[in-house]
């Protein structure tokens, strides 16, 4: 039974209802506080139903439900897709809902250019999307809402997909000296996916106690034995002896020029233990490396364009074509096999479980230059021919 008590500074009394081990508070009147305890105690039952929630109110019911229940990777996804399902169809009421509504909305999000990026979701974003629309739908029919599970059939494909437009690329020749060529305060960091094929979670967490010198190659080597998970904010989510796959904890050697950059900096900040940390000594967050890229990307196009003669006062339009920061990676696998690196030995450095990988999206067989092979073969086929049997 409820109970009035005085407490507070101006000697009134106040009115309390505890609700599924919360309490509740009043200073107007009883029924007020029962009013809150009930709505609290409807959100935490799993068997309520109310025919008039709005989806918008529901899918924040299902993320408060969720939340804690994930890890904090998974929760901050949750978040951000919830965010976006409550943007397309927040104003209908849940009871309202069928599956062309859902079919429709996510369809429109595929064709609608991302506000940040000013591109076309890609093919993961949408996935991500009705993968949240499917648990929080798979709730609904839990909660007998609907017979069946509505987003369940749900297949929608990214206009920048079928475009063709995410698609990878190995840097040009050009590219590769521009970048050589240019000194940056973030340079390292890209210089470790370019010169090395390390992907940004191998990056991130890098420490300088992974870079191990050998003396008898005499030279500096890299040992990748962990991943970090990328959160937007809050740094990120070290993973020590943990990667996609087993072959991607591996040491490999570090080339020129990244390897005059560590014997310069080892000494000085090999007490700072990792190698690229934020202003607070943690590692970088997703939102902190790209706006790094994004910086780089732009000063490196405003030193092309200092150079550039025809049109020196263009600094801001790209004189080099975009390109992403896997791309980078993209890049050293396509520099190996232009120097006629053995597939079998770029498998091993890039961390691919088997070389179809590097065959079939990163080798370009028609831009391969064969024909000092082709003379060697001929070479040799001449010397068997007159050779004494």
């Amino acid at each position: 039974m409820a109970k009035k008590k005085s407490g507070r500074a101006d000697g009134k009394g106040y009115y309390t209802r505890v609700a599924c081990g919360k309490k509740f508070y009043s200073t107007v009147s009883q029924a007020e506080c029962d009013a809150r305890a009930e709505e609290y105690r409807k959100l935490k039952e799993r068997d309520v139903f109310d025919p008039d929630i709005s989806v918008a109110a529901y899918v924040l019911r299902w993320y408060e439900r969720h939340k804690e229940k994930v890890g904090a990777h998974c929760a901050e996804e949750y978040y951000y897709r919830s965010k976006t399902i409550i943007e397309l169809i927040g104003n209908y009421k849940l009871k309202d809902i069928t599956p062309m509504i859902l079919e429709d909305a996510v369809e429109e999000f595929s064709c609608t250019k991302l506000e940040k990026t000013k591109d076309y979701p890609s093919q993961k974003y949408i996935n991500q999307i009705v993968s949240v629309l499917k648990l929080i739908f798979k709730q609904a029919r839990k909660e007998r809402y609907f017979d069946y599970n509505y987003a369940e059939d749900i297949s929608v494909k990214s206009k920048k997909t079928n475009k063709n437009s995410g698609s990878r690329r190995g840097l040009t020749l050009e590219e590769v000296r521009l970048i050589l060529n240019f000194e940056h305060k973030y340079a390292p960091i890209f210089w470790f996916m370019l010169f090395c094929g390390l992907m940004p979670e191998e990056v991130v967490p890098l420490r300088w106690s992974d870079i191990l010198y050998d003396e008898k190659s005499d030279s500096y080597k890299v040992d990748i034995n962990k991943t970090a998970l990328l959160l937007n904010t809050g740094g990120a989510e070290v993973r020590p002896d943990t990667a996609k796959t087993e072959f991607r904890l591996r040491t490999i050697a570090i080339p020129y020029p990244l390897s005059d950059w560590i014997q310069d900096n080892i000494d000085a900040h090999k007490k700072k233990d990792l190698i690229f940390p934020n202003r607070d000594g943690k590692p970088l967050s997703k939102t902190a490396i790209r706006g790094r890229f994004e910086t780089y990307l732009k000063d490196l196009d405003c030193w092309v364009n200092s150079k550039n003669k025809h049109n020196p006062n263009n600094k801001y339009k790209m004189t080099i074509d975009k390109f992403c920061m896997y791309d980078l990676r993209h890049a050293y696998i396509t520099l190996l096999a232009d120097i006629d690196t053995p597939v079998r030995k770029t498998t091993a450095l890039a961390g691919h479980s088997g070389s179809e990988t590097a065959d079939k999206y990163y080798i370009d067989y028609q831009k391969l230059s064969t024909d000092q092979d082709v003379k060697r073969l001929g070479s040799f086929l001449k010397e068997t021919q007159n050779s004494v049997s």
